[in-house]
């Protein structure tokens, strides 16, 4: 995505640091496994500035791809770090999300974001749905421990898409392609997260601060009409 106004992405970077290298670490949550998520009563202080962000670079491209309005379901701010001979775990598998169609997920790179500072790797769309029917599964942790060989020994191995960005680059995905999650081989991978979904009205900055204040239980609303 183009981004329309890169002065948008300094204000929340600027924000970002404030929380993530103060001089404590009372303001974030570290869960030992190469990430630090900040503390839910403190990400809604981004909500004006990720308001208009979403708006000016996002707005038109989502409303074309739903053929609706949209609107927020949770958002997330993330800080990963490396982990000296760490092994995957369950989250940084090749997986998919189990989510209904029509779900994006968006990523907004705070920094730069290659193989080495634990950029995005996916698989596209064809090839995802071609070893989804092979029987690719990642439901639970067995499964995905059992099937990550489908992707690392079939013919798509070299097809896996890394996702290098500068600072302010916006990933926009449907999370039910295969993919995995990375940990930086060195420095930070400093990234929001934001799950979007149809709905028939649209974004407004109260329902972007639920999203970002609000505990992250279930990955998309049960209910379609929750908006």
């Amino acid at each position: 995505v183009k981004l329309e106004n890169e002065k948008k992405i300094f204000y929340i970077k600027k924000k970002f640091l404030n929380f993530f290298e103060s001089s404590t670490n009372e303001n974030y949550i570290d869960n030992k496994n190469g990430y630090y998520f900040l503390k839910r009563d403190l990400a809604s202080e981004f909500t004006t500035e990720l308001y208009e962000f979403i708006r000016l670079n996002l707005d038109n491209f989502l409303k074309e791809y739903y053929q609706s309005n949209y609107d927020v379901f949770w958002t997330n701010i993330i800080r990963s770090y490396p982990i000296k001979n760490f092994k995957d775990n369950e989250s940084l598998l090749y997986h998919f999300d189990d989510n209904p169609k029509g779900v994006l997920k968006i990523f907004i790179y705070l920094n730069f974001q290659d193989e080495n500072t634990g950029a995005f790797k996916t698989l596209f769309k064809q090839e995802s749905t071609t070893l989804k029917k092979r029987g690719f599964l990642s439901y639970t942790t067995q499964d995905r421990l059992n099937n990550q060989k489908m992707v690392t020994n079939s013919e798509f191995k070299n097809n896996v898409k890394t996702f290098s960005g500068e600072e302010g680059t916006v990933v926009i995905f449907e999370n039910n392609i295969i993919h995995k999650g990375n940990l930086p081989k060195e420095k930070f991978r400093d990234l929001i997260v934001i799950e979007t979904i149809r709905s028939y009205k649209n974004l407004s900055k109260k329902n972007l601060e639920i999203s970002l204040s609000k505990k992250i239980i279930d990955d998309f609303p049960k209910n379609p009409f929750f908006y």
